[in-house]
């Protein structure tokens, strides 16, 4: 059997398997004090600014992003494991069907960071995004492609996930 043939049973034998991986919860930042001490100048003029204007929801929402913002910093990230078997996507001990996915679309640019599966719901429901850490994101292409449809259309990552990386959310 030839070096090709062999690579090729490999990776057809690599399809058959389900996919998995693991990744963190959520990217532990280090932020110095400049940070916290800009967050909290901003968040304290909009705290005062919803007093001022008598819309005090506002203001709670402000302080209790605060208080998430600060426990997620002093959190060890949870580890999330991953795979993508027949009956669905699995997430630690969910199983989330096929059916009820719209679709699919993969974010790669390891050039920028960007390594990511965005799986998104029928319906309101908002999407997933997976990180893809090491795996292959042309092997979990292929096994998604045989149950759902992917979104070619879609090429960069949503903006809110880069507008919270440049903000170190």
């Amino acid at each position: 059997m030839s070096k090709k043939s062999r690579k090729i049973k490999a990776m057809t034998e690599d399809l058959k398997k389900p996919l998995s991986w693991q990744f963190s919860e959520h990217e532990a930042k280090k932020r110095d004090w400049r940070w916290y001490a800009i967050a909290g100048a901003i968040g304290l003029g909009l705290v005062i600014w919803g007093m001022l204007s008598h819309n005090f929801m506002f203001s709670l929402i402000i302080v209790l992003a605060a208080f998430v913002i600060y426990s997620l910093d002093h959190l060890e990230p949870l580890v999330v494991k991953v795979s993508l078997k027949k009956d669905g996507l699995h997430i630690n001990d969910r199983i989330y069907e096929y059916r009820k996915f719209r679709g699919f679309y993969i974010i790669y640019k390891p050039e920028l960071g960007v390594k990511n599966l965005y799986m998104e719901f029928t319906g309101a429901s908002p999407r997933f995004s997976i990180p893809l850490e090491k795996m292959n994101p042309i092997l979990v292409r292929d096994h998604l492609n045989k149950y759902l449809e992917e979104d070619l259309d879609k090429v960069d990552q949503p903006l809110s996930e880069g507008l919270a990386k440049l903000l170190q959310f």
